[in-house]
């Protein structure tokens, strides 16, 4: 047996009524849809924004670093040619021909003459110790004096000669 299939009565109304249900519950998901689509859209270029300002900002930041870094470098070989530059003129000054020909020229020293030399005596070496502890008290207290003869400093034959100059009178 072949039995017809049952006939399902619509009515065009309920049709109607649901197709519109069913457009609006569209449009609405698309409105929302859309809305969310805006939103990330507009989060996405104010992310781009603000790393393209960082970007930026960070370049910035770089090249002056750089300049500065160049500027740095320009001086330090500036100080190093103008230490070899004195290093050398140190090296000039400290010869003993220039040391002789400076003392000469610009101080107005003499070469020393036999006659303006002064021989100095184990005598007047402790002459000048005593006239120089008795100036220095203090400096003196710790020196051991056993050994005049022995060690002789030139600060103390000067002191005798000057000693020597200042009570006799004598040049």
């Amino acid at each position: 047996m072949i039995v017809a299939p049952k006939i399902r009565e619509y009515t065009t109304v309920e049709t109607l009524e649901v197709n519109r249900e069913n457009k609006e519950h569209k449009k609405a998901k698309l409105i929302k849809s859309s809305t969310k689509v805006k939103l990330v859209m507009c989060s996405l270029t104010l992310i781009s924004f603000i790393m393209g300002l960082a970007l930026t900002s960070l370049a910035a930041h770089v090249s002056a670093k750089g300049q500065e870094l160049n500027t740095i470098k320009r001086e330090l070989n500036s100080l190093q040619i103008n230490n070899e530059r004195l290093q050398l003129e140190k090296t000039r000054l400290l010869a003993l021909e220039n040391i002789e020909t400076i003392a000469i020229t610009e101080l107005g020293m003499e070469k020393p003459q036999f006659e303006n030399l002064k021989m100095v005596t184990v005598e007047e070496i402790s002459t000048a110790d005593a006239l120089l502890a008795l100036h220095k008290p203090s400096e003196n207290r710790g020196m051991n004096m056993e050994d005049n003869n022995s060690s002789v400093s030139l600060m103390t034959a000067i002191a005798n000669v000057f000693s020597g100059w200042a009570v006799t009178g004598k040049h």
